[in-house]
């Protein structure tokens, strides 16, 4: 498949933010356990990005793992699996998943979950703790009742480390350790596109990119540091985003 013309795309991150930070919560009533939990201070970042469509016609693409030799792996909702190579070319399904983790440049192990509506989660889960689902959880059911007893905090259950209300439906994530970002090594990028700035365990700002273009359920780091997205759609695609010039 070839490739499509780049795009080039300017974004005001700072005018977004300011724009998903007032919306008001799916949970209205709800604390935060600690200051800082959700809705992060702002990330000043007026960056221009280019995207690059790599392949195209991908059915509802959800997860994607580079190989060494430059290749991906894609899987697609009706269970397929698929690998694209470096110029958009893309295969016949084939079989076997590849393996996939989840993990910060420490070793740490951190997730993104799709909670209820205001609860969101980022969390950092460790052997032998509770994370109270579904005892406590931030958001509310989505036909508007409470989950469960309608708790966001018991002894002797974690809190998430971030929490998002309103949502924002994360879907993949990578911590960023490229080059063509210097100013986003170390940070968290999430399906979305979310990426977080973190300090001592804890969400120190965030920023949001291509909002309202298309669902991106997954966000992955390509081997040259280029940001690698899916777009959750009939005709689905991989895209290439790099530092616009």
């Amino acid at each position: 498949m070839p490739l499509a013309i780049s795009t080039v795309l300017a974004l005001s991150a700072p005018a977004m933010a300011q724009d998903f930070n007032a919306a008001p919560p799916n949970a209205p009533g709800q604390q935060s356990a600690f200051a800082g939990q959700t809705r992060a201070p702002v990330i000043a970042d007026d960056l221009r990005l280019e995207q690059q469509v790599i392949a195209k016609g991908l059915v509802h693409p959800w997860g994607m793992e580079q190989l060494p030799d430059g290749r991906w792996f894609v899987t697609e909702r009706p269970g397929r699996l698929r690998q694209i190579a470096e110029n958009g070319t893309v295969s016949e399904p084939i079989a076997g998943l590849p393996e996939v983790d989840a993990l910060a440049p420490d070793g740490s192990l951190w997730t993104a979950e799709q909670g209820p509506r205001g609860g969101d989660e980022l969390n950092r889960p460790q052997a032998g703790l509770n994370h109270g689902w579904p005892v406590i959880t931030y958001g509310r059911d989505y036909s508007g009742a409470p989950i469960g007893e309608g708790l966001t905090a018991r002894e002797g259950m974690e809190q998430p480390v971030y929490y998002w209300d309103p949502v924002i439906a994360p879907g993949g994530m990578a911590f960023y350790e490229g080059a063509l970002f210097p100013d986003w090594r170390g940070d968290l990028l999430i399906g979305g596109l979310v990426r977080l700035t973190l300090e001592d365990g804890r969400v120190t700002g965030q920023a949001r990119y291509l909002q309202g273009q298309a669902r991106i359920c997954d966000v992955d780091v390509a081997q040259d540091g280029a940001v690698m997205i899916l777009t959750d759609a009939e005709d689905g695609a991989l895209i290439r985003l790099t530092p616009a010039r």
